[in-house]
């Protein structure tokens, strides 16, 4: 496993902090023969963690987008694999702030999960190649 932390403010003083973990499951597909991800050694999955989720709702999604981008492509790096392909860390990352940004949306006076779903980065083709 590695992690990385972000921490950014946007320009109405809005502030998220947080971490992005990649790892492979023990029981995931990564060690699962019959996954087309078996043993690919560009596949993880990732879990984001807001640690102030109410900013996440209002900051502004692409300065929040660029800090997280910036986390994952350096834990990424961490884990071993070396110039993850910009392309996917984006949409990953956006999928995970449309995520919690529609748990604000349906849950505006309610509670907010710190954390997104573990998501599956990478195709089993392909994951994360430059």
């Amino acid at each position: 496993m590695a992690s990385e932390s972000f921490d950014v403010t946007d320009a109405n003083g809005v502030r998220v902090t947080g971490t992005i973990e990649v790892y492979r499951d023990r029981n995931g597909e990564y060690y699962n023969p019959n996954s087309p991800f078996y043993h690919n050694p560009r596949f993880v999955q990732a879990n984001f963690e807001y640690l102030n989720t109410r900013e996440a709702c209002t900051i502004d999604p692409d300065v929040l987008s660029e800090a997280m981008q910036a986390a994952l492509a350096n834990a990424l790096e961490k884990f071993g694999i070396p110039r993850p392909d910009s392309g996917k860390v984006g949409r990953d990352v956006n999928a995970s702030i449309a995520a919690t940004r529609l748990q604000c949306a349906r849950n505006a006076d309610k509670y907010v999960s710190n954390e997104t779903f573990p998501r599956q980065i990478g195709t089993p083709a392909n994951p994360w190649a430059t």
